[in-house]
């Protein structure tokens, strides 16, 4: 199966949807979808785009191939049904190429875990925002998921690694609260030795990973013993929450400072290398084999704002926020208002035993901890093969993987805003990610179409969040607005002073920076609306000066002096 064959299908179908009769016959060479060609071919014939609506309504639940097929035009109008649906909106996002796109709710009940997850969380977290819940849920199947699934692309394996980082004003959108649930889940699945601990330096968080065997261990026993083991099985394989996450990113951006590591660290660690050493002459080596990170933090709209997230930084360009998937409201985003339950957290046992027998499904890595005959009371851990659950493309997936991301890629080529080129660049593989996690949960590791279905879509909402949450920190604010204005000030009467003149609006533009080109035209005339600055236009209309407001005398002067060397 080719993207060519697929393409020339789609297009024919469309032609048909338009009530247009396609170039060709249904006869040609369509691939492996010839025979679906034919069947809508004719049913176009007998009975036009009607009977062609009547037939895509029906046959896709027989055969999947439909949808594929099916052209946007004829996509269902109505929404799905339940509570996760996640509507874009907001931002000017830029959208797919109709080849890109999938069918209209393909990937409905794709992960029955996640819509129960979902469901689960909203009841506990009832103010949160809607995709908060859905982003959790994926982040306790990738601390789950442990570098146990995979699948080969390239030179290397992809895992199914995400990070997940909750973006939100405090108060509103119950960020801490929603991401609480999914550590409780999974402490409550018997797997809270999959999380690591709550503060670290870089290196202590290193050196945790590389699995040393921890002083008391020797005074352990019984089920403290045995998470400390499998914890140790699982050393450098971790799910970690960052509340705070402007906290580090601050620290990352002081060159000098004992957190800046942090930055080459979470960006290794989430590339699936098969091991991570550092050395320092001081601390020695610390290795971590098999390394793999599922990270989840939190941060305000005016954090990201003022620790790196503004336009031009270089946590946008040199990759570390590219592997970050931004999730939270627009803003303005109705708030959700509902009650606490006034009972005790309890997450369904179905919800939990799936989640227990998948993780014994991935396999547990053999380890055995020993006496260390050279060093009395101390111990020696040795590792057995990491164990790897390897998920395969089902039928057009592959095709429709490539598509996502080469549509992508144009975007990128298009874009004028070069920021955000490096997380379109890895979006492709984040949505493949996430199809990973519910290929290997749901579907024996298979990754079908619905399940890509959905793991685009969810990819497509937080393309959006992005978006959203880039807008709002480089928004100029009240703070940012009066500084601008003292600065158009200063310009103006700097330049006069010079120049023996006004500056005009495109020599405000070209010398005023902190706000773009369009942001310093709108204040420039909100600034003469409210009298801060006053307009000189020319003889001939084509060219305005800027001034603060004078004496009467001065004004005369002045606007003689502008008109006569317009003249």
């Amino acid at each position: 199966m080719t993207d060519q064959s697929l393409s020339r299908a789609r297009a024919f179908i469309a032609s048909m949807a338009s009530d247009i009769a396609p170039n060709g016959n249904a006869s040609e060479n369509f691939g492996e979808y010839s025979e679906e060609v034919a069947v809508l071919a004719e049913s176009f014939e007998s009975g036009g785009v009607e009977a062609l609506k009547r037939t895509f309504t029906n046959l896709p639940k027989h055969n999947p191939k439909y949808d594929l097929l099916r052209p946007a035009s004829l996509a269902p109008k109505s929404r799905p049904k339940g509570p996760r649906m996640l509507l874009p909106g907001g931002a000017n996002v830029p959208g797919l190429p109709e080849e890109a796109r999938m069918p209209e709710g393909l990937g409905r009940g794709a992960c029955p875990w996640l819509d129960d997850y979902v469901a689960m969380s909203r009841k506990w977290s009832p103010r949160g925002y809607d995709g908060f819940h859905e982003a959790i849920g994926l982040w306790v199947l990738s601390t789950i998921a442990s570098r146990r699934v995979c699948i080969p692309l390239g030179a290397k394996m992809q895992y199914s690694m995400l990070y997940v980082a909750l973006v939100a004003r405090s108060g509103l959108y119950a960020k801490s609260t929603t991401a609480s649930i999914g550590k409780r889940v999974i402490k409550s699945a018997g797997l809270g030795y999959l999380l690591a601990g709550d503060d670290y330096t870089p290196q202590a968080f290193l050196k945790s990973m590389s699995g040393i065997i921890p002083g008391n261990f020797a005074k352990l026993s019984g089920t403290d013993r045995s998470n400390a083991e499998l914890g140790l099985a699982f050393a450098g394989q971790k799910g970690w929450i960052f509340d705070e996450f402007s906290e580090m990113i601050e620290g990352m951006r002081k060159k000098s400072g004992h957190m800046s590591n942090f930055s080459q660290i979470l960006r290794r660690l989430f590339d699936g290398e098969e091991d991570y050493s550092t050395s320092t002459i001081e601390r020695g080596e610390n290795k971590i084999r098999d390394p793999y990170l599922a990270l989840q933090c939190n941060m305000t709209p005016a954090d990201l704002r003022s620790s790196g997230g503004r336009k031009g930084s270089e946590l946008w360009s040199n990759g570390f926020f590219a592997r970050v998937a931004f999730v939270g409201p627009r803003g303005g985003e109705p708030l959700n208002k509902g009650r606490l339950p006034n009972e005790r957290f309890v997450p369904p046992s179905e919800m939990l035993m799936k989640l227990r027998h998948w993780h014994d499904r991935l396999g547990i890595p053999p380890t055995t901890i020993s006496d260390d005959t050279d060093n009395p009371g101390k111990f020696v851990l040795e590792r057995g093969e990491f164990p790897e659950n390897i998920c395969v493309f089902g039928e057009g997936v592959e095709d429709a993987f490539y598509r996502y991301g080469d549509a992508l890629q144009e975007l990128i080529n298009s874009s004028e805003n070069h920021d955000l080129d490096s997380n379109y660049g890895r979006l492709a593989d984040i949505a493949l990610h996430i199809a990973l996690l519910i290929a290997s949960l749901e579907n024996n590791g298979v990754i079908s179409m619905p399940i890509w279905a959905l793991a685009q879509e969810i990819a497509e909402h937080w393309r959006a969040n992005l978006h959203n949450i880039f807008s709002e920190i480089n928004e100029i604010t009240q703070t940012d607005k009066e500084s601008v204005e003292e600065k158009i000030l200063s310009f103006v009467d700097r330049w006069r002073e010079q120049h023996g003149h006004a500056p005009s609006l495109r020599e405000i533009r070209q010398h005023v920076y902190g706000a773009s080109s369009d942001e310093l035209k709108k204040m420039v005339e909100a600034m003469v609306l409210v009298g801060r600055l006053e307009e000189i236009p020319s003889a001939s209309g084509r060219t305005r000066w800027f001034r603060r407001p004078v004496d009467e005398d001065g004004e005369v002067d002045e606007i003689a002096t502008q008109k006569e060397k317009e003249t």
